[in-house]
């Protein structure tokens, strides 16, 4: 009977016991070493570069100080588990053993070369210098901001034109505004890019008056603040005729109606603002009254470290026309000072590495009649009296 062979990579025509048939029609059966297959394009596992080395490369990214620093080298060829160690590593910065990733804040800026090295399971070592370049903190300079009127960034503008050149790590800035104590309010309407910290859109909220709120800007764990502002001067029909004065700005031809009041304070010591008739709010309306002018006010206030036990808007006083003696409407003050009671140091000093504000909306309405203006909803109905004013607050 004739067997039939299947090749395999071996032939019946060696000389048993590599490889031979047994008669029977089946399987051959082979005897092969490794000596009978050589791959000739097979790479050298001593070739630099081939199957069996280790390769290792370190080139970490920009650091800065007090920014959150989380990098690992790249490794090729190793086998199986990994110890790390690294010698040189700067302030802040340590070394996970297992693996290889170099993370922390470091604490102080410069340059600094770190030897990291690995083992791996199968014996194999491997070693490279990683050159760290540590940036000062991440930092922005707000006395040019200050130094304009308003002192706050405006739509189209960013925080980004007042960071301090050559601080940071270089990694996209995440802009928001927060609603925390001292953060004022963000009007409808208007939104924060996140990316360029660019304010854009119009304000979704009736009556006039300038909105001022914070911007906080974060990277790598660090958070800068900035303020921002925008401004609605053009009032409803039959409004009332509402202006502020005050002397927190110089130029004659600005009003100051629409110009947020920067005070300038010493975080160490208390601290009071207004008062005095500065700033001074006057309401006009010569039709809303007559011969006399009753009138009533209601406001609401942003939360910050004013002591709000503090706030008044006394004296309030009805204005006349000099020529009729005829109530045309009436005015008052503003004074609030602080800090609050509940303000803890630590607080209090942290708020003094960035500026905060108080935002106050006042609702106003007078009538001849007093039952016109008697009640909460009598007041908060009359659109034609509504006014947004904010102090900023600017540490010396």
């Amino acid at each position: 009977m004739l067997g039939t062979v299947f090749l395999l990579g071996c032939t019946n025509e060696l000389t048993a016991p590599d490889c031979y048939n047994d008669g029977r029609g089946v399987v051959p059966r082979c005897q092969v070493t490794g000596a009978d297959f050589v791959d000739t394009d097979a790479p050298d596992p001593s070739a630099e570069g081939g199957i069996g080395v280790v390769q290792l490369e370190c080139t970490p990214p920009m650091a800065a100080q007090g920014a959150r620093f989380d990098y690992t080298p790249t490794t090729r060829g190793t086998q199986g588990s990994v110890v790390w160690t690294a010698t040189g590593l700067p302030p802040g910065l340590e070394l996970d053993p297992a693996t290889g990733t170099l993370r922390g804040v470091p604490s102080a800026p410069g340059e600094a070369s770190v030897t990291v090295s690995l083992l791996d399971q199968a014996g194999n070592t491997a070693s490279a210098v990683c050159d760290f370049m540590i940036a000062p903190p991440l930092a922005i300079d707000l006395e040019p901001l200050y130094a304009q009127t308003p002192a706050c960034i405006g739509v189209g503008e960013s925080l980004v034109d007042f960071l301090v050149p050559g601080t940071g790590d270089g990694s996209p800035l995440l802009c928001d505004t927060p609603s925390r104590e001292g953060d004022g309010k963000r009007p409808p309407g208007l939104a924060i890019d996140p990316v360029t910290c660019e304010l854009s859109g119009e304000i979704d909220e009736p009556g006039i008056g300038t909105w001022v709120f914070v911007v906080r800007a974060r990277q790598s764990g660090r958070e800068l603040h900035a303020p921002y502002c925008v401004t609605d001067t053009a009032p409803d029909d039959d409004a009332y005729a509402i202006t502020i004065e005050h002397s927190s700005i110089e130029e004659d031809e600005l009003d100051p109606t629409f110009v947020p009041l920067l005070h300038r304070y010493d975080p160490t010591r208390p601290f009071v603002v207004g008062g005095n008739d500065d700033p001074l709010f006057r309401i006009v309306d010569p039709e809303a009254c007559g011969p006399g002018c009753a009138f009533r006010y209601q406001y609401g206030f942003t939360s910050s470290l004013f002591d709000l036990s503090s706030l008044s808007f006394a004296p309030d006083t009805v204005l006349t026309d000099r020529t009729t003696n005829r109530a045309i409407g009436f005015s008052h003050n503003l004074l609030v000072s602080g800090p609050a009671p509940t303000v803890a140091p630590a607080l209090l000093a942290s708020f003094s590495q960035r500026p905060w504000v108080f935002g106050v909306t006042i609702d106003y309405c007078m009538n001849s009649d007093p039952a016109h203006c008697s009640d909460d909803d009598g007041n908060f109905a009359n659109a034609n009296g509504r006014i947004e004013f904010s102090i900023l607050m600017a540490a010396e």
